[in-house]
């Protein structure tokens, strides 16, 4: 049986002497973050919706990433059946697209950390 996994970690490579390689934490957009609150949660099995993640109010839209109960609310809002399987959430996109809108909402284009 396959594992699913239900977080995303983000490292970034970047120029800068002694700090080429950084780990991406919640504290770097949010502030005041409770410092246990360090996974980004992710379900491949549920394609996220854009539009429903931005309907989200501003205050919460990033931090339901890193707050369970908020990421399992933003996942039942979907109210979609889950891809049967990780190859068949691949095979319909799902993966790409929810690191996409991911990405796109916690570090819009532009946005300084």
């Amino acid at each position: 049986m396959t594992t699913i996994p239900n977080e995303l970690i983000i490292n970034f490579n970047t120029s800068i002497p002694g700090y080429q390689k950084i780990k991406f934490e919640p504290s770097m957009i949010i502030k005041n973050i409770d410092k246990d609150n360090k996974t980004l949660f992710f379900n491949p099995l549920i394609k996220l919706n854009k539009l429903i993640v931005d309907k989200v109010p501003e205050n919460l839209r990033k931090i339901q990433f890193f707050k369970s109960s908020l990421f399992d609310s933003l996942i039942n809002y979907m109210n979609q059946t889950p891809a049967k399987s990780l190859l068949q959430a691949t095979k319909n996109g799902y993966i790409n697209n929810n690191i996409k809108v991911t990405l796109d909402t916690l570090l819009p284009e532009n946005s300084v950390i």
